[in-house]
C-alpha cells in the first residue's frame, strides 16, 4: 500500500479509538462531529483560547480537549452553568439532582482529561462580561433560540482573532432559530465566511 493510503487508514483507527473512548458520556455530538471538533481544537489556526458554549455532561469538551491535549495547545474553556438552562430543565438528571456538573467532572477525570479543561459555572452572556482573552476556535452549542444564539455570538465574537473558526451546532438540524441567525449572519457580516459542513454543524472562519 502507498503511503498516502496508510495516512488514511491512521486517521480511521484514531476516530475510532476516541469513538469507543467517549461513547458512554452522555451528549448530543455524534460520530464525525466530534471528530471533526478534535481536529479543529489540535489544527486550527490562529492563537488564542478554545470556548466551548454549552458542555451538558462533558461529550463535546472530551473531544476538544482530546484535540488540544494531542497537540501540546491550550486547555478548553467549558462554559455551562450545568442547569440545564432554558432547552433542557426536563431533563431527569436535573429534575433529580438540578445539575449536571458532577457528572461532567466525573466524566472528564474517567478518559484522563480535566487537566486539560477549565469550567466556567456560568451563563454564556455572564462568562463573556468577565472574559478578557483572544479566541481562535468557538463551538456554539447553548440554547438553540434564535435570540441565544445571536446574543451568544455577539457577545463573544469581540474576542476572534484572524482566522478563528467558529462552529456553530444544531444549524442543520431543525432548530428554525439557530438556522435563521447563522444564515443571516453570513448574508450581512463579510468578515465570515463558512468553509465546512459536519453533520448537523456548520463553520465559519473569521477573514479580517
Amino acid at each position: 500500500m502507498t503511503l498516502p493510503i496508510l495516512d488514511k487508514l491512521l486517521v480511521v483507527a484514531e476516530y475510532a479509538k476516541l469513538e469507543e473512548r467517549f461513547r458512554r458520556i452522555e451528549g448530543w455530538i455524534f460520530g464525525v462531529e466530534g471528530y471533526a471538533l478534535m481536529l479543529l481544537a489540535a489544527h486550527g489556526p490562529g492563537s488564542g483560547e478554545i470556548v466551548e458554549i454549552g458542555s451538558w455532561m462533558g461529550k463535546s469538551t472530551c473531544w476538544l480537549a482530546a484535540g488540544s491535549k494531542s497537540n501540546g495547545r491550550e486547555k478548553v474553556h467549558a462554559v455551562d452553568p450545568f442547569d440545564g438552562g432554558p432547552a433542557l430543565k426536563e431533563q431527569a438528571v436535573i429534575q433529580e439532582e438540578g445539575t449536571t456538573y458532577h457528572h461532567f467532572i466525573d466524566n472528564l477525570t474517567s478518559v484522563d482529561l480535566l487537566d486539560q479543561v477549565e469550567p466556567i459555572v456560568a451563563t454564556s452572556l455572564e462568562a463573556a462580561q468577565r472574559w478578557t482573552r483572544p479566541i481562535r476556535l468557538l463551538f456554539i452549542d447553548g440554547d438553540h433560540s434564535y435570540a441565544a444564539v445571536k446574543a451568544d455570538f455577539e457577545a463573544w465574537s469581540p474576542f476572534l482573532v484572524v482566522e478563528a473558526l467558529v462552529v456553530f451546532d444544531d444549524v442543520t438540524g431543525g432548530y428554525e432559530g439557530a438556522t435563521r441567525y447563522y444564515d443571516e449572519l453570513l448574508a450581512r457580516d463579510p468578515r465570515y465566511t463558512e468553509v465546512a459542513r459536519v453533520g448537523k454543524m456548520k463553520i465559519i472562519q473569521r477573514q479580517r
